[in-house]
Parts: C-alpha cells; sequence; structure tokens
C-alpha cells in the first residue's frame, strides 16, 4: 500500500513547507514532531480529520503528545470540547471543528475528501454536483481554521492536498519543494 503522505504549511513570511512521509505511522511520527516544534501550548493546537480521530489522538498520544479526541465514533461529545485553555492537543472531525478557531491547525487526511461515499450514502441527494459541493464545504471549514498558521496533510497526489500547495505557492510567490 502506497501512502505517501505530505504537509504542506501556507506561511507567506517563511513560505510554504511541504514533508513527505511513506507511511501513515511515518506521518503520524511527523504529526507529533511538528506539534512539539510549534513551541506553543497544547491548547493552542488543533488537529482536524474527517475521520479516524480517535486514532490520530492515540497515536499522538503514543510519541509524547498529550491529545484527545472529540466527535467521531470512538471520541468525547463534541459539545464537551474545549474552545479555550486546554492542556492538550485537541483532535477532532471536521464537522465538529465548525465554529472553532486555533492559532495553529494541522488539517489532517486531507485526501480522506477524494472519496466521500460513505458520506454521502444516507444524503437525499446524492449527484455528483452535491458530493462536489459536500468536499468543498468540508475542505473548506478544515482549512479555516487557523489564526495564524495552517498545516495540510494527506497523500501527495490527493487533490486537494494539490489545490492547498498550489495555494500555499501563490501566497508566498514560491513552489512548495521541501522533503523530509
Amino acid at each position: 500500500l502506497e501512502d505517501a503522505l505530505g504537509f504542506v504549511r501556507a506561511l507567506a513570511l517563511r513560505g510554504p513547507l511541504t514533508l513527505r512521509t511513506n507511511t501513515l505511522e511515518t506521518s503520524r511520527d511527523a504529526l507529533a514532531r511538528r506539534l512539539l516544534a510549534e513551541g506553543l501550548p497544547m491548547g493552542s493546537l488543533l488537529v482536524v480529520s474527517l475521520k479516524g480521530t480517535q486514532g490520530w489522538a492515540e497515536a499522538l498520544n503514543a510519541q509524547g503528545v498529550r491529545a484527545v479526541a472529540y466527535g467521531g465514533k470512538h471520541g468525547a461529545p463534541p459539545e464537551s470540547f474545549p474552545p479555550v485553555d486546554a492542556n492538550h492537543v485537541r483532535v477532532t472531525t471536521i464537522m465538529s471543528a465548525k465554529g472553532h478557531e486555533s492559532p495553529v491547525v494541522f488539517l489532517v487526511g486531507t485526501d480522506a475528501l477524494d472519496d466521500i461515499d460513505w458520506l454521502m450514502r444516507d444524503r437525499p441527494r446524492k449527484d455528483a454536483r452535491e458530493t462536489e459541493r459536500t468536499r468543498r464545504s468540508l475542505f473548506y471549514v478544515g482549512s479555516t481554521r487557523a489564526t495564524l498558521r495552517q498545516y495540510v496533510t494527506g497523500h501527495q497526489r490527493g487533490r486537494f492536498v494539490r489545490v492547498a500547495a498550489a495555494y500555499a505557492g501563490r501566497i508566498s510567490g514560491t513552489t512548495v519543494t521541501d522533503h523530509v
């Protein structure tokens, strides 16, 4: 299973940064390192995912980064999500992140937006236009939660990862080329 994941940081002052890894496990290790490298209080960091929040929180905890999942199938109830003053990294679904902000946000697993058929099953309207509208809406919510810095992760061939890299390049006037 090829799982080359990339990180894109859109930051106009230093330019965007892409970190590519070969496995989901390596990606989670890289995420833990990036979270710690920010040097901010844990409550200032937010990880947003389409699904699998508990897996991301467990992986971060295993790397020594205190994290709690909110929302999703196995996370704490979304209404218990602390908007400020948390002593841990908050990991939440895109849907539960709506209305919340954080100085630094990691939108992880963005390539999952390429296949949201599982999410559209129960919707009354399931045509291609509605699916695309839902994809864009989810990406918008996930990528607009940051007040200082936004990271976007996902398979380097994922559509929205490429979109984020293109926007980051336009903002900074550079090409996203840094690799790990």
